[in-house]
């Protein structure tokens, strides 16, 4: 990756061009993921792909909290008009599970889906149609 295909937001997320439609968020420690944070990811992507879809890959190092705000905005139909896919890579089995659970409530709607492995999520990302 070089640097200048990176980005740090103000909320001290770094986000990164790794493929030609695809997004990588690297998640700070303990970040509490507000609409606000979100909204901010969302239009950072929009301004990157004017007028395509992307796929975006989330990797979380450690603890994170959505609030229901944000989370909402998450699984809202507005995102699949820009976001054609999304996976998560989590390291804690706890947060995975949590994440899953949620995703089974409230159905993305777009193809999403958790990952342990960063590899792995990235396989099954190229595998999904822009």
């Amino acid at each position: 990756m070089e640097p200048s295909n990176q980005k740090t937001m103000k909320s001290g997320i770094t986000v990164s061009k790794i493929e030609p439609d695809i997004l990588r968020y690297e998640i700070p420690k303990d970040l509490e993921m507000t609409l606000e944070v979100i909204k901010e990811l969302w239009e950072f992507g929009n301004s990157t792909y004017p007028s395509g879809k992307r796929k975006i890959l989330a990797v979380f190092n450690a603890n994170f909290n959505p609030n229901r705000e944000a989370a909402d905005f998450m699984v809202s139909q507005k995102r699949a008009e820009k976001v054609c896919a999304e996976a998560f890579c989590i390291n804690s089995a706890w947060l995975r599970f949590k994440t899953n659970f949620y995703f089974r409530i409230k159905k993305p709607t777009v193809p999403t889906k958790v990952f342990e492995d960063e590899k792995a999520a990235m396989t099954w990302l190229r595998e999904q149609q822009s």
